[in-house]
């Protein structure tokens, strides 16, 4: 075993690479040249092979209290007792400061869990860690593989400490959004389009809300499945901040003084990355007035930390920018109203939706006395016929949006039909020719 282990060392060095310092685990350089060739020695031999990377578990926390020597020794530790629970031909690399990759030739996915037990064994005692494990089809690139497997190991993140997330071959699994999501963010391959919020009394374009498609999408394709697997992926946070780029950016060509409404999550709007300071600086690159922009915050989202949304919120209303209660189906809970004291509270379509309905219109009117009650304008989503306008109209609401105005279309064919009605409204205004 040891004689086999020696080879794949002798190879990785003919390739131009080096142990890593601190771990004495194969460098990164070792891992990106052996990897291609690990691949090709499988396909030729029509053998599986996957790869795994493993994460301990906060340490960053482990070097703050021991002290960064203290940090070091522990994966140290970890690397010394991982390498000697593998067989000859795997490949273990420090993969960055705190991830490690390993490779496991002639092994599936499933069989791949079996090695991270023994790992798992080998390191009773110590902190825990976290596994993603991706296995190879055969025919994807190196690089999409590790994207899998990236996808992979944040989900296990997201879910908790000691967590194995297990990722098959790609195949016809290759457009889950599992493989995508990492690809999208990498990318940066998100567009807007946006849906106009109307006046209901006049009909007027008061807004426009952004919504977020992936580059290639079609503009009524449902995006739903996206957001989910963004939160079990551990993408959350990355993919809520490309959505805001991409709203913002794609709004220049509309009026400058309408508001524009983008969704955002709590879980991010709360992130210490991606703050009021970086929301202010895309404001000055798009010359966009931060007192344009309102937030959307899922009603059921924003109990997830009611304190801490409290300080975030006041931040950004410090700056200029609103904030809107988005999916309201029921009363709002004081405490909610008391944190966001929305700027709009948004109706909910499925509330919309069956306006028909006596119960569904003493929601409505008890959504209205809530939005009297903290000074918020109220909008109702998902609006598809003229009697579903009528309703809400006679219900209180004041603004409206949904397909019954029109589809979401891209600012620039948003721009395009506002300048041909404008020519138009001259055209028939103009006096005729004596």
């Amino acid at each position: 075993m040891t004689q086999r282990r020696d080879g794949v060392q002798q190879r990785s060095q003919e390739a131009g690479g080096e142990r890593d310092p601190l771990t004495r685990v194969a460098a990164r350089t070792v891992w990106d040249s052996e990897l291609g060739p690990a691949m090709a020695r499988a396909r030729s031999a029509g053998e599986p092979l996957t790869v795994a990377l493993l994460r301990v578990d906060d340490t960053p926390g482990y070097a703050a209290d021991w002290e960064r020597r203290r940090g070091e020794d522990l994966l140290r530790i970890f690397a010394s007792r991982w390498i000697a629970s593998l067989r000859g031909d795997d490949l273990l690399a420090r993969h960055s400061d705190e991830e490690f990759s390993l490779l496991l030739p002639r092994l599936s996915a499933d069989e791949a869990t079996l090695v991270v037990e023994r790992l798992r064994a080998a390191t009773a005692g110590l902190p825990s860690f976290s596994v993603g494990i991706a296995g190879w089809d055969g025919m994807e690139a190196a690089d999409r593989l590790m994207i899998r497997a990236t996808a992979a190991l944040r989900n296990s993140e997201w879910g908790g400490r000691g967590r194995v997330t297990v990722l098959a071959p790609a195949h016809d699994r290759a457009e889950s959004w599992s493989y995508l999501i990492p690809r999208i963010i990498a990318g940066r391959e998100i567009d807007a389009i946006y849906q106009p919020v109307h006046d209901l009394d006049g009909l007027d374009v008061v807004g426009y809300e952004a919504l977020a498609r992936p580059a290639g999408f079609g503009l009524l394709s449902s995006v739903d499945e996206l957001f989910e697997a963004a939160k079990r992926l551990g993408f959350t946070r990355d993919l809520d901040w490309l959505c805001r780029r991409a709203a913002v950016h794609g709004a220049s060509t509309l009026p400058a003084d309408r508001s524009l409404f983008v969704n955002v999550s709590v879980f991010a709007l709360l992130d210490v990355l991606h703050d009021v300071d970086q929301m202010l600086l895309l404001m000055r690159w798009a010359g966009r007035d931060p007192a344009t922009v309102v937030f959307e915050i899922g009603v059921r989202d924003a109990m997830i930390d009611l304190d801490r949304l409290l300080g975030v919120v006041a931040a950004y209303r410090a700056e200029g920018f609103r904030f809107a209660l988005d999916d309201v189906s029921e009363d709002v809970p004081e405490a909610v109203i008391a944190a966001v004291r929305p700027d709009f509270i948004k109706i909910a379509r499925r509330l919309t939706a069956r306006t028909a309905s006596p119960a569904a219109r003493a929601v409505v009117r008890s959504v209205v006395r809530s939005a009297r009650f903290c000074g918020a304008s109220l909008i109702a989503a998902g609006l598809e016929n003229e009697a579903q306008v009528r309703a809400m109209r006679d219900l209180g609401v004041r603004w409206g949006q949904g397909y019954t105005f029109g589809s979401p279309e891209t600012g620039e064919e948003l721009a395009l039909r506002a300048s041909r009605s404008a020519r138009a409204a001259s055209t028939r205004s103009a006096p005729s020719p004596a």
